[in-house]
């Protein structure tokens, strides 16, 4: 754990201030990708509510008479909305790894260039191997929290509060005994 957890995370994330630009395209991709999720489950309550309903077979103002028509029409736009979302992830994904590599990268240098600097008692005092282990360790375990944690906490928040509009948009009475039950 560190002394200063402020100040570690603050020197943290400015290794990852450099990637602005594409930290705002990850950002973008999550909400994309969050979004194709809400729509793929929004037109599957339009088409069970037409189909169960015996209501009228509307889509995007096109009027059908073949169920089978309307099912297959729907089957692509959801197709094609899951595809957008997943393409989306992907260069969320991709995007990420590339900002944490190269803020990694950056860190192993820093890191480098501080060791080369220690006089050598400092490696005298230390067994084998304990500083370049430790050094390892934490790097790797950065590494992870760039990579993966913050990208799955920022997902979920953003998936959470677009869950939780569909639901106010799609019935708020629904969605305030949901929320007095959890």
């Amino acid at each position: 754990k560190p002394k200063n957890t402020k100040q570690t995370v603050k020197r943290l994330l400015g290794y990852v201030a450099k990637y602005k630009f594409r930290l705002l395209l990850v950002l973008v991709c999550m909400l994309f990708n969050t979004l194709s999720s809400l729509t793929g489950g929004y037109i599957l309550r339009l088409v069970i509510n037409a189909l169960v309903g015996n209501s009228e077979l509307n889509f995007l103002g096109m009027v059908f008479d073949n169920p089978l028509e309307y099912l297959g029409l729907i089957l692509c736009v959801i197709a094609c909305v899951y595809i957008c979302g997943i393409c989306a992830s992907y260069m969320q994904a991709r995007l990420m790894l590339s900002v944490s590599m190269n803020a990694i990268e950056t860190l192993r240098n820093d890191l480098f260039k501080k060791v080369q600097k220690l006089p050598v008692r400092a490696f005298d005092s230390d067994s084998n191997g304990t500083i370049m282990s430790s050094f390892t360790n934490d790097i790797d375990n950065i590494d992870m929290m760039l990579h993966n944690t913050v990208v799955n906490l920022i997902s979920g928040t953003i998936t959470l509060v677009g869950t939780l509009v569909m639901m106010i948009y799609t019935n708020i009475w629904l969605t305030l005994i949901t929320i007095v039950f959890i």
